[in-house]
């Protein structure tokens, strides 16, 4: 090539750059490529139905399509209407960012591909009594926690592979036509083919910040597999997992099955602790499955110790967990349409906008019924004994009926922040 060649090549090159790094091609525009990115994304959920290897460890057996995360007959059924119940998930329809309640059959409700028909049956001693009453049952059911977060993660990371690359292709089309114009009056440059930049911009930027949040837990929840399986197994290895079971008397009409984590510094060392909890509704009960891990001791036993202290402050930390930790969890159609809008709407605003950890509680009320019963309860019992109550105990009943009380929701409106807002958070939690 001739040295003149040479120079008209790189300067068509810089100018092609420029314009990527500028972000000016057709696909970057914030139009094109949201549009672009919420089509394949929605192009592939199927993923999330779709056969897969099985999720115990070291089976290489194919998955059936929909393993349930929560047993259908015995759990969602106690808090179902017609056979469906009430999901929050993120509207990938509309350009406003936002979380809406969608209604889904518990045939569908929690499932993913998780386990072949063989493994499929290790959950049967409570997939019809739904009865938690001992350790192995209830780590099962953690187990099924952890496969669903694990494979939820995997194929999301997937699916955003598919995404990133199409993305790039894109992009590589409009630098090839972009180069071609530049070049188009010199005919010795009419055989170029294909142009490739491997430079990053904000839409791959965010792909990987989002990558990175997904993947973030995945080792720890492979760590809790590990441990419990060992446990179940009975096999000679210690257990390094914090088990918490409780049973309460009054019925919750929600199912909750998932996790949440919080980094914390212990002797000038950053780590992260993972809680995973299941909520398991029956007809009058409640069953509550709270697991930790030994490495996170401190934390863990600290916030179990308090949250299992009374009823107040088990309602408290299920509200708190469902608002500031995971979004997997399934409530009565009629009790959420019992809710005044605002309350609906500030609810799942808080879902997705919230910075705050589930071990802070949440200033609202979200079950009002059952707060009320466990406020009369409380003062029944402090009225009926002989010592007076105590202020601690008369200043912790106040805050529960200021909670009741608060109606103060407010929100952000304005798209632009919004928008900035979860960058903001994403970028944090990377």
């Amino acid at each position: 090539m001739k040295d003149i060649d040479k120079k008209i090549i790189e300067l068509a090159l810089d100018t092609v750059i420029d314009k990527f790094t500028n972000q000016d091609f057709i696909t970057q525009d914030f139009a094109n490529y949201s549009k672009i990115l919420k089509n394949r994304y929605l192009q592939n959920q199927s993923l999330h139905i779709r056969k897969r290897k099985c999720s115990i460890i070291g089976c290489n057996e194919e998955s059936i399509k929909k393993s349930h995360s929560i047993p259908k007959s015995s759990i969602l059924k106690n808090i179902a209407l017609n056979g469906h119940v009430f999901k929050p998930e993120f509207n990938t329809r509309n350009d406003f960012p936002k979380n809406e309640m969608v209604e889904i059959g518990i045939n569908n409700a929690s499932v993913f591909p998780g386990y072949c028909i063989k493994h499929e049956n290790i959950f049967k001693s409570f997939e019809i009594d739904g009865k938690f009453d001992n350790a192995k049952k209830a780590l099962l059911q953690t187990y099924r926690t952890i496969c669903r977060e694990r494979t939820y993660r995997e194929i999301e990371l997937e699916i955003n592979d598919i995404i990133k690359n199409e993305y790039k292709q894109k992009i590589n089309e409009d630098a090839h036509n972009y180069l071609k114009d530049i070049l188009s009056k010199y005919p010795q440059f009419n055989d170029i083919e294909k142009v490739k930049i491997d430079g990053v911009d904000r839409v791959i930027n965010s792909l990987k910040y989002m990558n990175d949040y997904l993947a973030q837990p995945i080792e720890q929840f492979k760590i809790f597999e590990k441990n419990i399986l060992n446990w179940i197994l009975k096999l000679p290895f210690k257990n390094n997992l914090i088990v918490r079971v409780v049973n309460i008397d009054f019925h919750l009409p929600i199912s909750v099955c998932g996790f949440a984590n919080q980094t914390y510094i212990e002797k000038n060392k950053t780590k992260n602790a993972c809680i995973l909890i299941n909520v398991m509704p029956h007809q009058s009960t409640t069953d509550i499955i709270c697991v930790g891990l030994e490495q996170d001791r401190t934390l863990i036993e600290n916030y179990f110790d308090f949250s299992f202290s009374d009823p107040i402050n088990i309602l408290n930390m299920i509200e708190s967990f469902i608002i500031n930790g995971t979004d997997h969890w399934f409530i009565n159609p009629g009790y959420w349409n019992n809710f005044t809008s605002l309350k609906q709407e500030k609810i799942l605003y808080d879902i997705l906008f919230t910075e705050d950890s589930f071990i802070d509680e949440y200033k609202f009320s979200i079950f009002d019924d059952v707060r009320i019963k466990i406020i009369k309860i409380l003062t029944t019992n402090f009225n009926s004994r002989q010592d007076p109550i105590t202020p601690f105990e008369k200043e912790k009943l106040n805050r529960e009926i200021i909670k009741l009380k608060n109606t103060d929701y407010d929100m952000i409106k304005d798209i632009d922040v919004l928008i900035d807002k979860l960058n903001n958070m994403l970028y944090k939690k990377e």
